[in-house]
């Protein structure tokens, strides 16, 4: 009776084994079946650029990722005339972009609308053309993005003097891997110089 016993316990376990191969082997088929077919909508998608038929990411060429040492900055200053200039070249033409038949439709990039609106809180800091409305979806919206990317990498904390007790320690980010956000301005400037001829 124990042999019965012990064969039909070895061939429960052997038939739950091949039960959660197949299991397994079934999931791993239908990731590889729904990529698949993202894949091919990304390639043989054509969009009229109508309501909601257009892609979620602006069509760009492969680019490698770039390294960013994350640092202050002499530039990009709250309150001086360079600095407002540096800012405002952050956003060429807006930061749009215009798909599908001339004359194109306008997109904002999610990148460029970011940074319109740090332009627009440095703006309300300093005093100049204040806009408590805009401001407020601004700050809404760059919240909203940190949340949406949810950036995990691991920053240094590094403690302050004991003098100083308003601030006991500060951040120091390091080095990130970044999208390459110049394959995405050049991108925009080539879609903006095809849309103004």
């Amino acid at each position: 009776m124990d042999s019965d016993a012990t064969t039909h316990t070895s061939n429960n376990s052997r038939t739950r084994l091949w039960i959660v191969a197949l299991c397994i082997f079934m999931k791993i088929s239908m990731i590889l079946f729904f990529c698949s077919i993202q894949v091919g909508e990304k390639t043989n998608k054509v969009y009229s650029f109508a309501g909601d038929d257009f892609p979620r990411l602006l069509p760009l060429a492969q680019a490698d990722p770039v390294l960013m040492a994350f640092e202050d900055s002499v530039h990009y200053q709250i309150n001086t005339e360079d600095g407002r200039a540096e800012w405002a070249s952050l956003t060429p033409g807006n930061g749009l972009v215009y798909l599908g038949e001339q004359p194109g439709r306008p997109f904002s990039i999610s990148m460029f609308h970011q940074l319109r609106c740090l332009d627009i809180i440095r703006e309300d800091i300093v005093g100049a053309d204040s806009n408590a409305a805009l401001s407020r979806h601004c700050l809404n919206y760059l919240r909203q993005m940190i949340m949406c990317r949810s950036d995990a990498q691991l920053e240094n904390i590094l403690l302050a003097s004991k003098e100083d007790s308003l601030q006991p320690f500060f951040v120091r980010p390091g080095t990130y891997v970044c999208n390459n956000w110049n394959s995405v301005l050049e991108e925009v400037k080539r879609n903006q110089a095809g849309a103004e001829r």
